[in-house]
């Protein structure tokens, strides 16, 4: 017997459908089960004449439908919510079984709604199988300043009594500074103060995030072309140690103005500290060197080996908020000035004046200062001498990288008596 079982979650999807029926064709399935068809009961008839087969059968659900070929003698055994019971009997072979088709309720979360408000709703959410119990508070903030304060005044009060995991994400309306947006109007520095006192008095962290760091664009270009970062994913302390790794990404604005925004939660996976790197390009910037000698200084007399290594921790530590600071996150700076130059190469192409030129070159010289950064981070991972200034190959680094890696690998380690031990 050949037999075909698929989650369909929609009939109607034509393109999914086809690939059932080409498949039929090619294997002459005698049984079809598909669950959650997503369709009115009365069109099963329908759905059976495109696929071909002689009998059809859906539970009382709806959520199974069942085709079987002429060839069998159905009976049913049991019709149920989430399964669907036949008595097969093959009329050529004289064989005879049972076949249930399963499409189980399951509720991971047990909910109950703690605020329904106008720009945010807020649950408790209970995890039936990790017992993991957390606060969600879904923002969709007002545009106007003074309708916001609602907002934040809301987020004061629960943060008072507010001891479980917390996680707050969705589109505030509001950037945190200046480097979460491209292009329009200067911003309101007494607005942006406001989200921040809020955030900063509800102790709640910003998650960080991959991807571009805008989640808007106007959908206009030229002068009117505005990117910003509206939506985000805020937690408290408690919802980060509960989950331990937490991954966030912009994902792409298909179908919409913002970004949809991909949290990831794990709660037995650690996130990875980085260690310290010290990066080649940063002795070419102006304020390097001052950075260096504010830095390296002691204000304690000790041995020679422990000044050494109170003034490295210093200056690792100097080190690595000033480049964050300066340089900030340069794969994120490449992924938000993509997008920005695709908009205005678009707008240049459909109308090749001047001044759209002009525009896009601005953007475009910015594009490249974050790309000739990226260059020299990989050439210095990579530990590449050869490389040349302008090759720029990601997949070539990444090769080499994973290259030296091998070879910076201990397989094996000699001791005192001259014996060499190797992993079992």
């Amino acid at each position: 017997m050949n037999a075909f079982i698929w989650n369909k979650r929609s009939v109607n999807t034509q393109q999914a459908f086809e690939r059932l029926t080409k498949m039929h064709r090619q294997n002459h399935y005698d049984f079809v089960g598909l669950m959650e068809p997503k369709q009115q009961a009365k069109k099963l008839e329908r759905y059976r004449n495109k696929i071909g087969i002689a009998q059809a059968i859906s539970n009382v659900s709806n959520k199974i439908w069942a085709f079987i070929d002429e060839v069998f003698e159905v009976t049913v055994m049991y019709n149920m919510v989430q399964q669907l019971t036949l008595r097969l009997f093959h009329t050529e072979s004289h064989v005879e079984f049972v076949l249930t088709l399963i499409y189980a309720k399951y509720e991971v979360f047990e909910v109950t709604v703690m605020y329904n408000m106008v720009q945010q709703l807020t649950l408790r959410l209970f995890h039936t199988e990790s017992h993991v119990e957390f606060v969600l508070t879904l923002i969709y903030a007002k545009c106007d300043a003074i309708e916001k304060i609602e907002l934040w005044d809301s987020l004061y009060a629960m943060a008072r009594d507010m001891e479980a995991p917390w996680l707050a994400g969705g589109d505030f309306n509001i950037i945190w500074d200046e480097e979460e947006k491209f292009g329009g109007l200067p911003v309101s520095l007494n607005e942006i103060n406001d989200f921040r006192h809020c955030i900063n008095t509800c102790n709640l962290f910003d998650l960080g995030f991959k991807g571009s760091i805008f989640t808007w664009w106007n959908g206009r270009a030229e002068e009117d072309c505005i990117f910003k970062r509206l939506d985000r994913c805020l937690a408290n302390v408690e919802f980060q140690q509960t989950f331990l790794g937490i991954e966030v990404q912009h994902l792409l604005k298909t179908g919409s103005d913002h970004s949809p925004i991909y949290l990831k939660c794990d709660i037995e996976t650690p996130p990875v500290k980085k260690p310290f790197k010290f990066l080649n390009f940063w002795v070419e910037h102006a304020t390097f060197k001052d950075v260096v000698n504010e830095n390296w200084s002691a204000d304690f007399s000790a041995n020679p080996y422990i000044l050494f290594n109170h003034k490295l921790k210093k200056l690792k530590k100097a080190l690595s908020l000033w480049s964050k600071a300066t340089f900030g996150d340069i794969f994120q700076k490449i992924a938000s000035m993509e997008e920005v130059v695709m908009v205005h190469e678009a707008e240049f192409e459909a109308n090749p004046t001047g001044m759209n030129r002009e525009r896009l070159q601005k953007v475009q010289a910015k594009l490249i200062k974050c790309l000739a950064l990226e260059e020299k981070y990989w050439q210095q991972k990579a530990g590449m001498t050869w490389f040349k200034e302008g090759d720029r190959n990601t997949k070539v680094f990444h090769a080499q990288v994973r290259g030296r890696r091998k070879r910076l690998q201990l397989k094996r380690i000699q001791n005192n008596g001259g014996t060499w031990i190797e992993e079992e």
